[in-house]
C-alpha cells in the first residue's frame, strides 16, 4: 500500500524531504510521526476498519498526514475539494455514513466535525522510529471513496482499493520516468 511505502521510507532516508508545501519542509520521518499520531487518534475517537472518514484537502502537510492515518487504519477517507461548503461537506458525510470530518472549519451535524488545528496539535503526539511497529491494511482493501463529477446530473462515489492507489501512483511514476530524487509541484 502507498502508506506502507511511505512508512518503509521513513525508515531508510528518514532524513529526505518528504513533502513541501507552504515554504514547509516535512521529512519522511516527520510525516510518519504525523500519520501514526493521527491514526492513533482517529482509533481513539472509534474510527476502525471499514468506517468512512471525510478530508477535505488542504495544501499542507497536515492533509496528506490525514489522508494516509486514514488509510493506516484500514478505513475508507473521502476526499473533499477545499472550497467545498460546510452544507455539501455535511451532505458527502452523511451519503457515505461517515464517523468523521475533518476540515478547516467546524459544522454542525450528526457527524463529528474536528478542524485541522486540533489535528495538527496532536500529531506529532507519538514519535516514529524505524522500530515502531504497525500492521498495515490488506492490499485489496478499501481505501478511498473519489466522488465523480456528476456529468448525468448527480455526482456518484467510486470506490477505490490500496491496490488501485498503488498502481495509480506507480504508473504516473513510470510514465514521468521519475527518478529517485524526483519532486512533484502541485500547484
Amino acid at each position: 500500500t502507498v502508506v506502507e511505502r511511505i512508512i518503509n521510507n521513513a525508515r531508510k532516508n528518514p532524513d529526505e524531504a518528504a513533502i513541501i508545501a507552504n515554504e514547509k519542509e516535512t521529512t519522511y520521518k516527520e510525516l510518519a510521526g504525523m500519520i501514526v499520531s493521527i491514526s492513533y487518534f482517529m482509533n481513539e475517537k472509534g474510527i476502525k476498519q471499514g468506517d468512512t472518514v471525510v478530508v477535505q484537502a488542504v495544501h499542507e502537510d497536515i492533509c496528506i498526514a490525514c489522508y494516509y492515518a486514514v488509510h493506516l487504519l484500514g478505513a475508507i477517507l473521502v476526499p473533499v475539494e477545499k472550497t467545498a461548503t460546510a452544507k455539501r461537506i455535511s451532505e458527502i458525510a452523511n451519503d457515505t455514513d461517515s464517523k468523521l470530518i475533518i476540515s478547516l472549519d467546524g459544522g454542525s451535524d450528526s457527524v463529528e466535525w474536528i478542524k485541522y488545528d486540533q489535528i495538527r496539535k496532536i500529531s506529532n503526539k507519538t514519535s516514529f522510529s524505524e522500530n515502531t511497529q504497525l500492521s498495515f491494511p490488506d492490499i485489496d482493501a478499501p481505501c478511498e471513496m473519489i466522488f465523480t463529477t456528476g456529468t448525468t446530473g448527480k455526482s456518484k462515489g467510486v470506490l477505490m482499493s490500496h491496490r488501485h492507489i498503488s498502481w495509480y501512483a506507480y504508473s504516473i511514476a513510470k510514465n514521468l520516468e521519475m527518478k529517485k530524487n524526483n519532486r512533484f509541484l502541485l500547484t
